[in-house]
C-alpha cells in the first residue's frame, strides 16, 4: 500500500472471488482507493487515473456468529519459493491438465501434470536460485485443481513475491504469501484418490 488508513478495524465479510473480479479490472497505471461505505453496507472499489475514474461497488456479508477456526493440521514438509516461479510452473501445467500434484522432498520441491495432451513437470532442487527454503521432515505429496490453486497464485502474486508452501501427504496445502504490510493465508484442499 502507498498509503493505509483506518480509524478503527472494522471486520467485514465479503465473497472474495467476487472481490477479486473487480480488481481484474484495475489496470497497472490506475490507483485504487478501498473503502467501506458502512451505511449501504457496501465495499467501494474506486480506480483512478489521471482525472477519470471508475467505480464498483459490492455488498458486504451478514457475519458468522463465531469466528472459523484456523484448520489444526500437522505439516510434514514446507517450501519457501519466488511467486513468479510458482506461477509459471502453474501455468505451464495449466496447458495439459486440470489438477496439478505439488510434491516436497528431501532435497526437491515438484509440480506436475499430466493430460491427455502431454505432460507438464517443475523441479526445483535444494539450492535453486527461486527455491528460497526447503525443509521435509517427511516426503508429501498431493493433487489440488488447478483453476482453484491458479486464481490463488494469481491475485496473490500481484502483491507477493515469495510464498511459503507447507504439506502433508492428501492434506490441504497452506499457501502463505508475504506481503509489504502483512501476510495472506489460503488453505486448499487436495483432491483425493486422484
Amino acid at each position: 500500500f502507498n498509503e493505509y488508513r483506518c480509524d478503527r478495524e472494522p471486520r467485514i465479510f465479503i465473497k472474495i472471488d467476487e472481490f477479486l473480479k473487480f480488481l481484474d479490472r484495475v489496470e497497472r497505471d490506475e490507483r485504487v482507493k478501498i473503502s467501506l461505505d458502512e451505511e449501504r453496507a457496501r465495499l467501494v472499489i474506486q480506480c483512478i487515473r489521471q482525472g477519470h475514474s471508475r467505480r464498483f461497488t459490492m455488498p458486504i456479508l451478514e457475519p458468522l456468529d463465531e469466528e472459523v477456526p484456523q484448520p489444526k493440521i500437522l505439516f510434514k514438509s514446507s517450501a519457501r519459493i519466488l511467486t513468479q516461479s510458482l506461477r509459471r510452473a502453474i501455468r505451464d501445467a495449466d496447458l495439459v491438465s486440470e489438477h496439478v500434484k505439488i510434491e516436497v522432498a528431501d532435497d526437491m520441491l515438484k509440480t506436475s501434470a499430466v493430460g491427455d495432451i502431454g505432460s507438464a513437470f517443475s523441479d526445483w532442487e535444494r539450492g535453486a536460485d527461486e527455491l528460497l527454503e526447503l525443509k521435509a521432515e517427511e516426503d508429501s505429496g498431493a493433487t489440488f485443481t488447478l483453476s482453484y490453486l491458479r486464481d490463488i497464485i494469481n491475485s496473490a502474486g500481484v502483491s507477493s513475491e515469495v510464498a511459503t508452501l507447507e504439506l502433508t501427504t492428501d492434506m490441504p496445502i497452506r499457501m502463505d504469501f508475504e506481503l509489504p504490510q502483512g501476510r495472506l493465508v489460503y488453505y486448499l484442499a487436495p483432491i483425493i484418490g486422484a
